[in-house]
């Protein structure tokens, strides 16, 4: 059965930052894919809007669907992508790509990239959904000139649907790689629908009078501030309250303001009594102590058992959401729950990639190392593997709950409860698995198996179960961003125009923040570190399409830790929501204005505390 074009559109998002990122990982910079235009063709009407040469990747599909879909990168676009992964000089690439056809040694770079990409969309797919289905990928084919090209697919009448995803690498825009997709494959008729729509919205707007600007298209100089906070407030309504997870509480007793002032005052010393009720905690410098020891322990134990070496070392520290664990891990898990008694009560879990899951029990169970490779790619964590990765985990266990009785202030016995597989992508953040929503203790380790780097072995730890106040939680937070909480809030401000910079810069500066001028030709996140950076302003020269994927860079690169401004002249209300949903959590215009930047940055401003993580 055909893939409705509406369901494709509500799965890509899934898709696009796994596929990106494996491709990435053969450049030194970023890769980054964008959601498509999409259009229906064929392939002579495709071929008619070629100017240039293409590489054309055929990928032949079987098992629950069958059919070819094509690839197709211009001649430019792959010759300069192919000199990225070899690095040369930038001059060597620039002629690269300005000369005719392509070398064999530039086809075979495109041909990884596309099967980096390949390999990390059927990845994502069967994580995600119970298919079977598997992707062939034939040798690149060079068509030097679109009209002399023939038919890709059976027919050249047959309709197609065209996706073109607009791509950058680095500060780089390229020319959108195009996927091809058969209607046998793909139900059109969703897209056929919003076509006739559009046609007729354009009508009406030609029909318009001159002078008169159709609705949503106006500056947002010219929108009121209701009109603008209203755009602001309903496009992030739903990301909010995923963050806010369990603040649930503190907008409670926020939305208590706007009760009499008894009933805020009883909320007040509810909260003081709450705090009074923490203690003293745990210092956080005894639990990593603690844990550490643990791990040693664990290493020890877990060499014997495997004939081995198995080495952690410590990656994350901090306090997390939910909702931002799991976001962390695209390929499918093995999830255990441990149950936690003594002097406290809870749970916790350990979270484990299943190709390391499966890597471990079949060194366990002896199983030869190219048929365990095996097992790793097809994701085949069948009962034997999943019975000796038990086995696994109680030894872990065991050294958990070993030193946490013998060392902890609070004496707490650990045990193994249950092990599953699960998909992250299907965990939502309002249901109980595989943890309540809420704040967690993460501690993530990198393990090196003899000479084999594995992923990350990530330990999540109510903050109740290990006696972790409030306060105590902040210090983890803050030691984690590497910060000097005593220095006043910082302003990270990417810029491309002067004039724009200098007139906010004076204008933070007057506030009391300290500025952090970055650019995307630095490590962000090297540079930011010494700071106490409350929050992130992009400055743009204009606002366009490539401009404002910036966001979508800069958010990824800071793993969306600070909430991010953008500022550019002439914003219009279609441009003002497309910066939200790439991640901006408001917008500034340039010219500014003194008074509604102060407004805009009053709530990080250092009288005021962030609350941002």
């Amino acid at each position: 059965m055909a893939l409705h074009i509406e369901s494709l559109k509500s799965h890509l998002g899934s898709f696009l930052q796994p596929v990106a990122s494996a491709a990435s990982s053969l450049y030194q910079e970023e890769l980054v894919l964008r959601e498509p235009d999409m259009a229906v063709t064929t392939d002579q009407e495709f071929l008619a809007a070629r100017s240039e040469g293409f590489l054309l990747t055929q990928i032949g599909i079987s098992g629950d669907e069958q059919g070819d879909i094509a690839l197709v990168l211009n001649v430019s676009n792959a010759s300069l992508l192919s000199g990225k992964q070899d690095a040369p000089e930038e001059e060597a690439i620039r002629q690269s790509a300005e000369s005719e056809g392509l070398q064999q040694r530039e086809t075979e770079n495109v041909q990884a990239m596309l099967g980096a990409m390949t390999q990390a969309f059927t990845d994502q797919l069967t994580s995600l959904h119970s298919v079977t289905l598997s992707f062939l990928m034939e040798d690149p084919q060079l068509v030097a000139s679109p009209r002399s090209a023939s038919a890709f697919f059976d027919s050249s009448q047959d309709r197609l649907l065209q996706l073109s995803f607009p791509m950058s690498l680095g500060e780089q825009e390229l020319d959108p790689l195009y996927c091809l997709i058969p209607e046998t494959l793909v139900d059109l008729s969703g897209l056929e629908q919003e076509g006739e729509t559009q046609e007729g919205q354009g009508k009406q707007e030609e029909e318009t009078p001159e002078g008169e600007k159709a609705p949503g298209n106006t500056p947002s100089a010219d929108l009121t501030r209701e009109e603008l906070q209203e755009i602001l407030d309903t496009s992030q309504q739903e990301e909010e309250e995923e963050e806010e997870g369990s603040g649930a509480d503190d907008d409670s007793a926020s939305d208590a303001g706007d009760e009499p002032e008894s009933g805020s005052g009883e909320e007040a010393g509810k909260e003081d009594e709450e705090e009074e009720d923490e203690g003293e905690g745990v210092d956080p410098e005894v639990l990593r102590n603690t844990l550490n020891q643990s791990v040693r322990y664990g290493e020890e134990e877990l060499g014997d058992l495997l004939g081995k070496s198995l080495e952690l070392t410590e990656d994350t520290f901090t306090v997390k959401s939910k909702s931002a664990i799991l976001s962390e891990h695209q390929d499918k898990l093995v999830v255990t729950k441990l149950l936690v008694k003594g002097e406290r009560h809870g749970e916790i879990h350990a979270l484990f990639s299943m190709g390391d899951a499966i890597l471990l029990g079949g060194t366990l169970l002896m199983i030869p190392e190219e048929e365990i490779n095996k097992k790793v790619k097809q994701t085949n964590f069948g009962d034997d593997e999943a019975d000796a990765f038990g086995e696994i985990i109680n030894i872990w266990t065991g050294a958990l709950s070993k030193v946490f009785e013998e060392y902890y202030p609070r004496k707490l016995n650990i045990k193994k409860d249950r092990m599953e597989p699960m998909a992250p992508a299907r965990m939502e953040t309002e249901s109980p698995d595989p943890f309540p929503d809420g704040e967690y203790l993460l501690v993530s380790y990198k393990m090196q198996f003899g000479t084999r780097a594995l992923g990350n072995l990530e330990m999540v730890f109510p903050l109740s179960v290990l006696d972790i106040t409030s306060k105590q939680k902040q210090e983890i937070v803050d030691q984690a961003k590497g910060v000097n909480t005593q220095a006043p809030p910082a302003v990270a401000i990417l810029s491309e125009n002067r004039e724009a910079n200098k007139a906010i810069s004076a204008i933070l500066d007057g506030m009391g923040f300290e500025i952090c001028y970055i650019t995307f030709r630095e490590n962000i996140k090297d540079k930011i570190r010494p700071y106490n950076v409350a929050a992130v302003l992009l400055i743009l020269e204009e606002v366009t399409e490539k401009n404002l994927a910036k966001l979508i860079k800069l958010q990824s690169l800071l793993r969306s830790k600070y909430p991010a401004i953008a500022a550019a002249p002439n914003w219009t209300r279609p441009q003002v929501i497309q910066a939200i949903k790439y991640g901006a959590q408001d917008i500034v215009n340039t010219p500014p204005d003194s008074e509604v930047v102060r407004n805009k940055f009053r709530e990080f401003a250092p009288e005021q505390h962030s609350t941002v993580e």
